[in-house]
């Protein structure tokens, strides 16, 4: 299973399989998608992985705000440039 493993390209195709289907995943999955793209330097799909989960579910289940924040951090570790 993708979640077991931290396969994140796994995870990915399960999470657009659902997705496809009208399934709902939950939030654990999420969560753990979103740790694996900051991991792996991924922020972008973090992100998206985020508002897409956001966009399709009501009020009250939206993404934990340490995820946000792990998406934050994780965006300005991938983005900062160090000086000469």
């Amino acid at each position: 299973m993708a979640i077991h493993d931290s396969n994140l390209e796994q995870l990915l195709l399960v999470l657009n399989e659902m997705w496809d289907r009208g399934a709902k995943p939950s939030i654990a999955i999420i969560t753990h998608g979103i740790r694996l793209a900051c991991d792996n330097a991924l922020p972008r799909l973090a992100m998206d992985l985020a508002q897409q989960y956001d966009k399709d579910f009501e009020a009250g289940t939206k993404v934990p705000t340490a995820s946000w924040v792990r998406i934050l951090m994780s965006s300005a570790e991938n983005s900062y440039v160090s000086s000469p």
